[in-house]
């Protein structure tokens, strides 16, 4: 079966944007938080969809939130690296490697 493995960085950034997201509305960080969880299993049925960005690096943007999941595919299933807003921090994700 596969799975979903998220490094530190990338779950510092979905805590990130639930508090910012609860900040201004009550429950909207919830609903964030529970969002990726959704996209994850879309990425992992939907692997070659995700736009490379970089060799043997893909992405996906949310649909209902600004943001976007960066990953890597590994036998197991993907490795998640970032979740960064769209316009904040473009090349953010890049130091990551």
């Amino acid at each position: 079966m596969a799975s979903v493995s998220l490094e530190p960085e990338a779950l510092a950034d979905i805590d990130e944007a639930h508090n910012w997201y609860e900040r201004r509305q009550p429950g909207l960080g919830d609903r964030f938080e529970d969002h990726p969880d959704d996209v994850f299993e879309w990425i992992l049925s939907n692997l070659k969809a995700c736009s490379e960005v970089r060799p043997g690096i893909r992405k996906h943007n949310l649909r209902t939130f600004p943001y976007t999941v960066y990953f890597r595919a590994v036998p197991q299933g993907i490795v998640v690296f970032a979740v960064l807003h769209g316009a904040r921090h473009p090349g953010r994700w890049k130091r990551r490697f």
